[in-house]
């Protein structure tokens, strides 16, 4: 459902992927706010396996697991639940569920999802005060500093580069 979004995908990730954050993101319908469900879709499985924040194809159907989240608002940062499941229905389709996700977005708002250090941020990049607030301040700061091997690597291709 990202095709619905009200707002352009490509600028907003640009801009996110610079400040040095990995993304995903959610385009809820007015279906998914009123039942509190969202699809969990593949670029978004694909993202929470490559944080290593779940792994739904380990999940069995009817089994829930909890995790906690931060929503990023111009005004505030609060602690919400999020809960990932696959139903015992319909195939086990990965679901999503952010808990009091209607009170601050509307449909076709686009959701950010950023993990940093396993812990989970989401934020409304189509409200423009709250996009900037997580870039801005909202967000933690990802360290550029390199480890030992890091370094090492780099300073080695830098030298091969050089031949």
């Amino acid at each position: 459902m990202l095709s619905l979004s009200d707002i352009s995908i490509s600028e907003v990730s640009s801009a996110i992927l610079n400040a040095g954050y990995d993304v995903s993101f959610l385009v809820p319908t007015q279906t998914g706010l009123e039942k509190s469900i969202l699809d969990a879709h593949e670029s978004l499985r694909s993202f929470f396996n490559r944080t290593k924040l779940h792994d739904y194809s380990l999940q069995e159907q009817g089994l829930k697991k909890y995790v906690s989240a931060e929503f990023i608002t111009s005004h505030e940062v609060f602690t919400t639940k999020v809960s990932l499941y696959r139903p015992k229905t319909k195939k086990g389709d990965p679901r999503i569920w952010i808990y009091g996700l209607a009170k601050f977005v509307k449909a076709g708002n686009l959701l950010a999802l950023v993990v940093v250090e396993g812990q989970l941020y989401i934020f409304n990049c189509s409200n423009k005060s709250d996009f900037i607030a997580a870039l801005d301040s909202g967000l933690p700061r990802i360290s550029k500093l390199l480890s030992p091997v890091a370094t090492e690597l780099l300073q080695k291709l830098v030298m091969i580069s050089q031949k």
